[in-house]
Parts: structure tokens; sequence; C-alpha cells
């Protein structure tokens, strides 16, 4: 479901979102080489909400433009 809607999404901050993702992956990949289950579980469960939100605000777009 997600890699559906990955090519649906608008593209105009498509690089600022790359640049969010990549920090996310880094802080959940430090925080899994620390050792830190909690840290990772966060940052994993920020790096979730971001991705749950662009892919809202992309639909919220879709959405009005089709209006």
């Amino acid at each position: 479901m997600i890699f559906h809607f990955h090519y649906q999404w608008d593209e105009s901050d498509l690089k600022q979102r790359n640049i969010i993702a990549i920090d996310e992956h880094m802080t959940i990949l430090s925080a899994l080489i620390c050792r830190s289950d909690l840290d990772a579980n966060l940052a994993l469960r920020n790096h979730l909400n971001t991705a749950k939100q662009s892919m809202i605000n992309s639909i919220k777009q879709s959405e009005s433009l089709a209006h």
C-alpha cells in the first residue's frame, strides 16, 4: 500500500522530504548501533509519523486538485 501511494505523492517538496527521511533514518541507525532500544523505538515512531503526515498531506492535495 505504501508503495502504491509513494508514486502518487506530490513531488514539489520531494527534496526536502528526502532530506528529512535521510536524517530520520540516520537517527534510527545510530540508536540501533548504540543498542539503545528506547531511542531507536522513538526515532522509528517519529519517522513513521512523518511519513504518515506526508502521505495525508499528499492525499489532501490530490483531492483538492481533483475538485
